[in-house]
């Protein structure tokens, strides 16, 4: 493996590279991330108790997003940027909400604000307003970044993640991937069990291919 600085020989390579956020690509999104805009509500949701926020997105971890942000916040305004969806059960949990309003689809222009965000320009049925808001969360989904695996003859399914089998083994051999990379659960207790079977057999790997330069095999 060549890195930047330094070439590392080894037997056997374990993928764990995660996942990139998708980026809201408007004006505002990249200034006042860090001073009103976040992508990780259980991160940063504890800053913003008592505030009107809004949350970015149209799937289940917009609503997710936005579940853990109602416990908190004064009101939750969730902006689709397509059609949702969402499936019944975070519906309903998200009706039983009072406050967290489901706005209808809408295109987002820019994060608007000062030195902190104080609203989302959107367009909605042709109107142009301005959401008065001092948090917005953006949950578009993520991808897995898959490039450089790629370029070294990695396979990748039609999302980007990398295609494993039930050993976590690639189509490379001696290499292995485990975690969001896979697109396997995107949760933690996943992550870590593919981890962990990862590691077993890329031991068990290399064990092999001493065995076999020794001339026991």
């Amino acid at each position: 493996m060549r890195t930047r600085d330094e070439v590392y020989e080894a037997h056997a390579v374990i993928i764990a590279i995660g996942v990139a956020r998708k980026k809201l690509e408007v004006p505002g999104a990249k200034e006042f991330l860090g001073k009103g805009v976040s992508y990780c509500a259980t991160c940063d949701g504890n800053f913003f108790k008592g505030r009107q926020v809004a949350v970015i997105g149209s799937d289940n971890e917009a609503a997710d997003e936005a579940l853990h942000l109602a416990d908190l916040a004064a009101k939750v305004t969730i902006v689709p940027h397509k059609e949702p969806d969402f499936v019944s059960a975070v519906m309903t949990r998200l009706k039983s909400k009072p406050n967290v309003e489901i706005h209808p689809v809408a295109k987002i222009h820019s994060v608007v604000g000062d030195e902190l965000v104080t609203g989302l320009k959107i367009t909605h049925d042709g109107a142009e307003k301005i959401l008065p808001l001092e948090g917005v969360f953006i949950a578009l989904g993520s991808t897995p970044i898959s490039q450089l695996i790629l370029k070294a003859g990695g396979m990748t399914d039609d999302r980007g993640c990398l295609i494993v089998d039930k050993h976590q083994r690639m189509n490379l051999d001696g290499v292995f991937a485990a975690g969001d990379c896979t697109c396997g659960g995107m949760q933690i207790v996943a992550a870590a069990g593919e981890g962990s079977v990862a590691g077993m057999r890329a031991a068990s790997y290399v064990r092999k291919i001493k065995a076999k330069a020794e001339g026991k095999v």
